[in-house]
């Protein structure tokens, strides 16, 4: 089960540890775009995760069978982390530890066992472990299946940079995500829930300040 934890100066957060966490959106399906916003870190971590893992955040349809089900009636999002290449841990001056995620973003669809993963956004990603930074991701529904895009962080992490509180999380919210790209497959339409799943046991991932907006 899924922890929720006191982290960051006493902020709460969800840990995960090969663990999926599903929650309904209030409107339903009555949606053409969402967006999801978050702050994520993983403060327990102190060396390379070489298990090569992976974290999903995407949108499915009820809160039973999501992206870790075997049985998945519907998913789609991105996943963070190709399955192949390590988390690689970077220690540099000051407290600031970093992972520098190998395989970056890329989009990705499931119904069902069957997966359908686009192309990788990025050659590398960073995540923060001592503190929190922000991503951002859009999901848009069009006539031959979605559209997404997403905000992160592209450059790796130094000594001077800050943690992102949640008051200064509000200030990051309003970005419009870029790199638009469409995961065309046949829908039926009825997402209506937000998945984050975490598919590595060993450590936990922490996220908060979970945002769900509906744009339109």
């Amino acid at each position: 089960m899924a922890q929720l934890v006191q982290s960051f100066a006493n902020d709460t957060a969800l840990r995960l540890q090969d663990e999926e966490y599903i929650r309904k959106m209030q409107w339903g399906t009555d949606w053409t775009h969402v967006k999801i916003g978050f702050l994520c870190a993983m403060p327990q971590a102190t060396g390379n995760l070489g298990a090569q893992p992976i974290l999903y955040v995407g949108l499915c349809q009820g809160t039973s069978d999501g992206r870790k089900s075997a049985s998945t009636t519907e998913w789609v999002g991105w996943q963070w982390g190709n399955g192949v290449n390590n988390w690689n841990y970077n220690s540099i001056a000051g407290p600031i530890n970093f992972f520098t995620v190998n395989g970056g973003w890329a989009r990705s669809y499931k119904v069902g066992a069957s997966v359908t993963t686009g192309a990788f956004v990025s050659s590398s990603s960073f995540l923060p472990v001592n503190l929190r930074y922000f991503y951002n991701f859009d999901f848009l529904r069009t006539a031959t299946g979605y559209s997404l895009a997403y905000t992160m962080r592209s450059v790796a992490f130094t000594a001077a940079s800050a943690d992102v509180d949640e008051i200064n999380f509000l200030m990051y919210t309003p970005i419009e995500s870029t790199s638009w790209g469409a995961v065309n497959f046949a829908t039926n339409n009825l997402l209506d829930a937000v998945s984050f799943y975490w598919n590595f046991p060993s450590v936990g991932l922490e996220i908060s300040s979970i945002m769900v907006v509906r744009v339109v």
